[in-house]
């Protein structure tokens, strides 16, 4: 993520689409959902970080808006996902396998930042 963080920050917001669709089309079952959507909300925040080089102002994250949204959706239809039990969605009980990623939903999290440029 690391790696991924400072890529994005490198080429800047233009490029974040690119970025996104690039991750959602090799990250795209199963564990791999969270992992995406762990890692666009790590780029995105790398992005719109007050101490990155270049800071970002409104409207600079508008190219990109559609790949963000889609994303967003993606990861909280899985979070309300009808195989869920109930009572797996009231308590935080996690399941066996569950990636560390998976706990906390991001989709609320992208749109906040996305709402914010």
């Amino acid at each position: 993520r690391q790696a991924l963080q400072s890529i994005a920050v490198s080429l800047g917001p233009e490029w974040l689409g690119w970025l996104i669709r690039e991750l959602r089309g090799r990250l795209d079952r199963g564990f791999m959902l969270p992992v995406c959507a762990a890692t666009v909300l790590s780029a995105l925040q790398a992005l719109t970080s007050p101490s990155n080089e270049k800071p970002m102002k409104p409207g600079d994250l508008d190219s990109s808006m559609q790949e963000i949204l889609t994303e967003a959706a993606r990861e909280l239809d899985r979070q309300m996902d009808a195989s869920k039990q109930e009572a797996e969605m009231d308590a935080e009980v996690t399941r066996k396998g569950q990636v560390p990623e998976a706990k906390k939903p991001k989709g609320p999290d992208m749109m906040l930042l996305l709402g914010q440029f």
